[in-house]
C-alpha cells in the first residue's frame, strides 16, 4: 500500500496525537505547522502489527 513516516501500511487503524499550528496573515490561515508523534505510530506498527493507511489516522 505505501509507507507513512517511513513505515509500511496496510490499511488497518491506529492511533496518535497530532497538534496543528496555524499561522494568520491578513486574518486569514496563511500557514499550517503539523507535530505528530511518529513514534507512536512506529510503536504500534512494530509492536501490534499496526500500520496506517492512508488517510486512516483517528
Amino acid at each position: 500500500m505505501g509507507r507513512l513516516f517511513g513505515i509500511p501500511v496496510n490499511g488497518k487503524r491506529g492511533r496518535f496525537a497530532e497538534n496543528v499550528f496555524s499561522g494568520f496573515r491578513d486574518d486569514r490561515i496563511g500557514v499550517v505547522w503539523s507535530v505528530i508523534d511518529k513514534a507512536a505510530v512506529a510503536s504500534q506498527s512494530q509492536e501490534n502489527g499496526i500500520a496506517f493507511g492512508s488517510g486512516q489516522a483517528t
